[in-house]
């Protein structure tokens, strides 16, 4: 995986969004499954995207998730390849082998499950998913600098909305609208100038 892609926020946000589905897709325990990417609910072996599928492997539940978005082959195929990158790293470093079907086909299920499950939470917090994709300390900072700037625009702008909106006259049912002199409007105004009939 080239590092420009792990460098670049946008896919690292997408690629999150496909860890945090795939999380969702494996969350339930019986619909986690091993020594295929996917299985139907005879326990079959079926591809990732079939209709029929109902269980699925760590990289078979990634798959599924990059191919529910919406996204051109091209970054579909990108993005599938960081999130895979980033649970390899994470496996590497807490189970000390880059390979996700090792740990998921692991010979006991519980075990493998679990560690599974726990590589998803763990890329599933922001820090840890910039660590892995080789940010600095420096980068870590600049965006936290950068969230914290949007934020206190937004709340700017919320301020200056709330303000502009008990500024200008509301009418409650029941209420009085402002009071004009209706004798010198009704004597002034062009629609009431001839009289009817």
């Amino acid at each position: 995986m080239p590092s420009k892609y792990l460098n670049d926020p946008r896919l690292l946000l997408k690629a999150r969004s496909v860890l945090l589905a795939a999380y969702d897709l494996l969350s339930d325990r019986d619909r986690w499954t091993q020594g295929t990417v996917a299985r139907d609910a005879l326990d079959r072996p079926v591809q990732v995207t079939d209709p029929r599928a109902e269980m699925w492997c760590a990289v078979g539940a990634i798959e599924r998730a990059c191919h529910e978005m919406d996204l051109p082959n091209l970054r579909l195929s990108t993005i599938q390849s960081l999130a895979n990158e980033l649970m390899m790293r994470d496996l590497d470093r807490v189970e000390g082998t880059s390979s996700i079907p090792e740990v998921n086909d692991r010979p006991d299920p519980e075990t493998a499950y679990e560690k599974i499950m726990a590589s998803f939470n763990r890329l599933l917090n922001p820090y840890m998913v910039a660590t892995l994709s080789r940010r600095s300390e420096a980068a870590m900072k600049g965006w936290a600098t950068r969230r914290a700037r949007i934020a206190a625009e937004v709340a700017a702008r919320r301020a200056g909305w709330e303000a502009r909106r008990a500024a200008q006259p509301t009418m409650t049912f029941g209420g009085t609208l402002p009071t004009t002199d209706n004798a010198t409007e009704r004597k002034d105004s062009p629609v009431c100038a001839t009289p009817l009939g």
